[in-house]
């Protein structure tokens, strides 16, 4: 789990987004045997009153099962608790069944090994009977592990370990957790980590604490990982969100950006034919920038036009976001657009919206593209209704539902300079 992540995400980033990040890393504390400084992150959470997040409803689950098996008072959660016996049967249809489209062979079960050994075992456990023959499958799956992908593998190892902890086999359970705990701090295994804290058996161990080596925690460091989140909520609560690197101005904070893009990719100013030493251009005059606004007829945002101070466009440098045109090629988005994209993309639904059929399209009248045309993803500038009113930039990609709006240009560009980080750690 990478707390510094998690952190800037509180500080800066979406409310949706951090409200995974820190109920990832409250279980993340409960599955290491540490429940309450982690219900007590989950506590702090809550109280900022924001919509509880869809994307964190097996998370939801394992906490009841944490917090029933431990046998604490169960705090007022913004979902429902179940029964522990209704979370089980629920978890068991979660993990088992068979879910591949091809035939078993035609063999004795106790034949079966690697992936088919799985795919058994998956189908017995959603019945709730055959344990000891499960345990025998799972022996058989995990002795092949390469004919497991990572989160076939992890679930085989929760299927494991919950069937061995009903039975009563604490050593086989205690082995098969330790294999498990690598998967645990990876960041892109955060459902594992719910899958195993919601196996009803196998909680009684996480609680005594029996994986907080692996997971490189005690109860100190625990305690100060938490109060540094409870802080940092706190502090969003109270002044909202807040740039990361505002202690950078644009020609320190784009070479950072530079060394990170080129760190990652060092072929990249090669292969995208840039005629720079970097991934920027020369800076942009004031004239340069001051015939642009003439033209286009209004005053570009000032975050913008610091930015075209210090480099005058950008290259693609992630693969995923848009080459920044010169100040002089940027254009509004319905001229520079086909007629017939345009109309269509002007249908596009208004997700943010509270009315049910908004559209886009009132918003892209306002839409200066800054981005280059011939890509799969676009950034705009939507500009204010009024002249005192708040610009936004929008970033729009064919291969991603819905446009993702930020509330300054420099908050775009200051994410993208935080996913290098991020890539980086």
């Amino acid at each position: 789990m990478r707390k510094q992540s998690i952190l800037h995400e509180v500080q800066a980033g979406k409310a949706e987004n951090y409200y995974r990040l820190v109920t990832d890393a409250a279980l993340y504390y409960a599955v290491a045997g540490f429940l309450p400084h982690a219900t007590r992150l989950l506590q702090a959470l809550w109280h900022q009153k924001l919509p509880h997040s869809r994307h964190v409803r097996l998370q939801d689950q394992a906490f009841a099962v944490l917090w029933q098996v431990a046998g604490l008072p169960v705090p007022e959660a913004p979902f429902r608790v179940l029964a522990l016996a209704d979370i089980e049967w629920h978890h068991r249809g979660y993990l088992g069944g068979d879910r591949y489209a091809y035939p078993m062979p035609a063999v004795e079960w106790a034949e079966l090994r690697g992936k088919n050994a799985f795919r058994q075992a998956q189908t017995w456990f959603s019945s709730g009977d055959y344990d000891p023959q499960i345990l025998v499958l799972i022996q058989h799956a995990l002795q092949q592990p390469q004919e497991l992908a990572p989160y076939e593998l992890c679930d085989a190892l929760c299927i494991g370990a919950e069937v061995a902890a009903k039975t009563g086999n604490e050593e086989l359970v205690l082995t098969l957790l330790h294999r498990w705990a690598p998967y645990a701090a990876d960041d892109n295994a955060r459902l594992s980590v719910a899958t195993m804290a919601s196996s009803r058996h196998v909680a009684p161990l996480l609680l005594r604490g029996v994986l907080a080596a692996d997971l490189n925690l005690t109860a100190e460091s625990c305690q100060q990982e938490v109060t540094e989140l409870i802080a940092a909520l706190t502090r969003r609560l109270a002044q909202g969100p807040q740039p990361l690197y505002a202690h950078l101005a644009w020609p320190q904070l784009l070479a950072q950006l530079n060394q990170l893009a080129l760190a990652a990719e060092p072929d990249l100013l090669t292969d995208s034919q840039w005629p720079q030493p970097w991934i920027g251009r020369e800076p942009a005059s004031a004239a340069d920038i001051a015939a642009t606004e003439q033209r286009l007829g209004l005053e570009l945002p000032a975050d913008y036009k610091a930015f075209l101070q210090a480099s005058n466009g950008l290259v693609n440098f992630s693969g995923v976001d848009p080459e920044l045109l010169p100040v002089a090629e940027i254009n509004w988005y319905k001229q520079a657009e086909s007629a017939e994209l345009y109309a269509h993309t002007q249908t596009y639904p208004d997700v943010e919206s509270d009315e049910e059929q908004a559209i886009i399209g009132p918003y892209l009248e306002r839409a200066v593209l800054i981005s280059s045309l011939d890509q799969e993803q676009l950034l705009w500038l939507i500009a204010p209704t009024e002249p005192s009113g708040q610009w936004q930039t929008w970033f729009f990609a064919a291969w991603q539902p819905g446009e993702t709006r930020y509330p300054t240009f420099r908050a775009y560009v200051e994410e993208q300079l935080q996913a290098l980080e991020q890539q980086d750690a």
